[in-house]
């Protein structure tokens, strides 16, 4: 990384990252911090979202998004020696190794198809390293997006810490892969719950798929695409159920513990992401318990 003064909002900067396959990602930003914590939490670009963690090795203040673009440009067909010997030092010390007027030579045809596309692209660059995305995608690649932004999404908002039944490993409890998302084990016949006294509330079986507490009963639904699962529902009662709070949005309420109230964060987007993942899981046979409700007092 070169030793420049911090790069001010608004001002343009190429940069260059080197991610954990030893592979280099070359982008322009105008908001340096912000689009390495995007990098860094997998919000900025799919190639070093499945490459992190990243670090930042170099970074190039520029006078303009214009320039800032043309060195992206130019960086990008360099070798991958030119890549490393750029990196290793300052700008000084690179231009001393590499002639970047032969670069530009031997690469002026790439360079002038690169920035006439983004000219001619109405949409334009983010500003940021990539396109929008506004050209055209085949249904199939934007499903196969979808279902991977899907499953991003399922392994890290605690889906399986209650859908996907536990049990005791050797270095104790976790989920138990072999049902994964199949909800409260329907063989796995709960006893009454203890009374509780205060401030003890509420509690949980050992496999967290069944709670009891104020509101009842709850166990956790069979997630799977099997029939006794959300075989049957469709896209628009799964985003539904989020944002009512009501199976299939027009059901009884949604009871405790399952996070509705954070879950309605999610946008459309999101939520169709998660259901088509969810259609592509091994479908698994299981029929939860019903919810049972307190008795009166």
């Amino acid at each position: 990384m070169t030793d420049e003064a911090p790069v001010k909002i608004g001002s343009w900067t190429f940069y260059i990252l080197r991610c954990s396959d030893g592979s280099f990602y070359a982008g322009i930003t105008n908001d340096l911090d912000r689009r390495l914590n995007q990098h860094r939490d997998g919000r900025a670009s799919r190639y070093t979202r499945s490459r992190r963690p990243v670090s930042i090795i170099y970074r190039e203040s520029c006078e303009s998004r214009s320039h800032a673009l043309k060195r992206e440009c130019a960086v990008k067909a360099l070798s991958r020696k030119e890549k490393e010997k750029l990196t290793e030092g300052s700008m000084k010390k690179f231009s001393r190794g590499v002639d970047l007027a032969n670069v530009f030579k031997r690469h002026h045809r790439m360079f002038g198809l690169l920035i006439l596309t983004a000219a001619l692209i109405v949409t334009g660059f983010t500003g940021e390293g990539f396109a929008k995305g506004k050209t055209k995608e085949s249904p199939d690649h934007l499903q196969a997006k979808r279902i991977s932004h899907g499953e991003y999404l399922v392994n890290t908002s605690g889906c399986h810490d209650c859908h996907t039944p536990w049990i005791m490993k050797p270095n104790g409890p976790g989920p138990d892969m072999s049902r994964m998302l199949s909800g409260h084990p329907e063989s796995l016949v709960m006893p009454p719950p203890l009374k509780l006294e205060a401030p003890w509330v509420w509690m949980a079986a050992g496999s967290n798929t069944a709670f009891a507490g104020p509101w009842g009963i709850s166990y956790t639904k069979n997630l799977t695409p099997d029939p006794t699962g959300l075989g049957g529902w469709t896209e628009k009662e799964f985003i539904a159920a989020i944002r009512t709070g009501k199976a299939r949005g027009t059901g009884r309420l949604i009871m405790p513990p399952m996070p509705i109230q954070d879950y309605r964060s999610f946008t459309d987007e999101d939520l169709k992401s998660i259901f088509a993942y969810l259609q592509t899981i091994p479908p698994i046979k299981n029929t939860p318990p019903s919810y049972q409700s307190p008795p009166a007092p």
